[in-house]
């Protein structure tokens, strides 16, 4: 036996406590005076101007009512008053074991673990310990007692069953949010608390493949793991909402910080559960309630401010249009408004606020989030002036949001009534674009693309590779954007297009006449909603190029490549521009060959005007062109 487990130890204790311990420890001691006499040495040991130190002094008293772990009492024939009485004196031991400061580094723990552990598993095994309040609190003093040891790196070695117990803390995590969320006098137990403190900080800790697995598998699976990190985040704000959370204590931001960082950092978690299971609202909850009006402005608050537009950001850009319209609501703009109000100058929460801004710019371009859009914005914009948003760096972001949104509202309703039933074949070299719907046949397989003759879906079929679309298509239809939100965003595109013709045709011009060839594509790149188009060199693009199934990489008369970046340093997708008119491009070929060799094409207006007034007459021709 370790010399800190021997009774030896005991003789340097006061001689109150010594008296107390020696009770315990007397074989003819009942069970009921026994544990008096533990409750009275908690008492002590807490008040004990040296806490560590007796605590450490009574680890034999610890060692001897935790007993042999292969010999603990059978639930079935032990009656039930002397069991319960011993198992209150196992809970005023392990309240004494979480008293100890110095003994996380002592080789006295190698023989203290198997007991602890023992008793652990025991009550939950036998479900000693009911799910309410009154009696969870025994099984809160040795989890909290098994946490700080687990927490030490030297502790985690010497344990012997790590998964297990993560397991088994995992499970109990789900039990304790459980009992928490229905029960107002778990919430307001200060042992409850500290365990779920505990938690969240050795979430943080343990970050190996065996361990979050583990976490995952005792939390129920990967969604209910999700979904328990989520009511553990609205379980803290419901706890700092009822103390009135003070500058002077931040224990639970801490907490809260702790949950924030391991569904930022932590790669095991899955995102698509922590979606399912609301995480987008839980954080707009969570960001309304640490940045309202009257909430200090410190570091803990700022760190979890940043936290959750970070998580928030990170979640709505990987979201499709779809889950964009469902999450933009008054609550996500009333956050974000507050958010940037108060927080706006920290670098690393301005930086998440920008994602989030640059992503409402880009839904811009989304069928579905438009209307859901407009329908909230009177209401928000009636909050703004309380919120200081529109004096921050992001005031004119957001005017520049609201602008693009009600130009693209008025351009979806051109496309309602007049656009929706067009579509083109989907052969790429026909040249019947812009038709009505219903006079081209659907592909009877996929039910996607549309042909106008069984000719051109023969074309499809071998030369464009439809026949793997096909197939892709009929396995998993998710891969194609929903209809209405892809044309939509094409027309977007297109009126792009036609708005700066003349400054592309230009820029065409000058290519041509530079290289002699058409071997380009037009890049359009959209920074904050806006898009100038500018022409490149088609080796530039090729690789964003070659996941379109159009092999020709020079423009022809009818067809070009296109590249379109909705976001800068976002994902490029590449477009082929189809047009009903030919001799445009074969004019401006024409027009270049005509051109001096030193000519300066940004001149053109001045030097040449005479060409210059082919090209504009070129640019108002009224092209009727669709993307593929």
């Amino acid at each position: 036996m370790h010399p800190d487990l021997s009774e030896a130890k005991l003789s340097s204790l006061p001689l109150a406590i010594r008296r107390h311990a020696k009770t315990v420890l007397s074989p003819s001691t009942s069970p009921e005076s026994a544990s008096c006499s533990l409750r009275r040495l908690v008492v002590q040991c807490i008040q004990a101007r040296d806490k560590g130190y007796t605590a450490r002094s009574l680890l034999p008293v610890v060692y001897a009512v935790l007993g042999d772990p292969n010999n603990l009492p059978n639930p079935e024939t032990t009656p039930e008053p002397l069991y319960r009485t011993r198992v209150c004196c196992v809970g005023h031991a392990f309240a004494l074991f979480t008293c100890c400061t110095q003994i996380y580094t002592s080789p006295a723990l190698i023989e203290l673990t198997p007991r602890i552990w023992a008793w652990i598993q025991f009550m939950d095994i036998h479900e000693y310990v009911p799910v309410d309040s009154g009696m969870f609190f025994w099984e809160c003093v040795p989890l909290t007692c098994l946490l700080y040891f687990l927490h030490d790196h030297e502790g985690r070695q010497w344990l012997h069953t790590d998964a297990e117990v993560v397991h088994f803390i995992g499970k109990t995590w789900n039990r304790l949010v459980t009992v928490c969320e229905n029960d107002q006098a778990a919430m307001d137990n200060d042992h409850c608390r500290e365990v779920l403190q505990s938690i969240t900080s050795f979430l943080s800790a343990h970050d190996s493949p065996e361990y979050s697995n583990a976490f995952v598998d005792g939390a129920g699976g990967k969604y209910e793991f999700a979904r328990l990190l989520i009511r553990t985040i609205n379980l803290f704000l419901r706890i700092m909402k009822l103390t009135d959370q003070k500058e002077s204590d931040f224990s639970l931001l801490l907490s809260l910080d702790s949950t924030l960082s391991f569904i930022c950092y932590d790669r095991f978690v899955s995102r698509a559960a922590l979606d399912r299971a609301g995480i987008v609202q839980t954080l707009i909850h969570a960001i309304s309630y640490l940045a309202r009006p009257n909430a200090p402005v410190t570091t803990p608050f700022q760190s979890s401010i940043a936290l959750c537009a970070d998580i928030l950001s990170a979640s709505l850009s990987k979201a499709n249009s779809v889950s964009w319209g469902k999450a933009v609501n008054a609550g996500l703009l009333s956050a974000v408004f507050q958010c940037g109000g108060k927080y706006g100058t920290d670098p690393y929460t301005g930086k998440s606020l920008s994602r989030i801004l640059a992503d409402l710019t880009t839904s811009t371009f989304s069928y579905c989030f438009l209307p859901v859009f407009m329908s909230e914005l009177p209401s928000v914009t009636m909050m703004l002036p309380s919120t200081g948003f529109m004096r921050c760096r992001f005031g004119k972001d957001w005017r520049g949001i609201v602008s693009l949104a009600q130009e693209r509202t008025e351009l979806r309703k051109v496309f309602d009534s007049n656009l929706l039933g067009i579509r083109s074949c989907d052969n790429f070299e026909c040249g019947v674009i812009n038709v009505p719907k219903a006079s081209l046949r659907r592909c009877g397989t996929c039910q996607h693309t549309f042909y106008c003759s069984p000719e051109c879906q023969k074309i499809s079929w071998r030369k464009f590779n439809h026949r793997y679309m096909c197939k892709c298509i009929q396995k998993d239809s998710n891969i194609i954007p929903d209809a209405r939100t892809t044309r939509f965003r094409f027309t977007l595109i297109l009126n792009t297009y036609r708005k700066h013709k003349l400054p592309i045709l230009l820029q065409k011009l000058e290519y041509i006449h530079r290289t002699g060839t058409t071997d380009y594509c037009v890049v359009l790149e959209y920074v904050a909603g806006y898009c100038t188009p500018k022409i490149a060199p088609i080796e530039e693009w090729e690789e964003s190029l070659a996941s379109h199934e159009y092999g020709q990489r020079t423009a022809t008369g009818t067809r070009e490549m296109h590249v379109v970046c909705l976001a800068p340093g976002g994902a490029e997708f590449p477009l082929l521009l189809r047009s009903n008119k030919p001799e445009v491009l074969e004019r401006l070929v024409g027009i270049a060959g005509r051109l001096p060799k030193d000519a300066d094409v940004g001149k053109l207006k001045d030097d040449l005007p005479e060409i210059w007034r082919e090209v504009e007459e070129l640019a108002g021709i009224d092209v009727v062109e669709a993307y593929s």
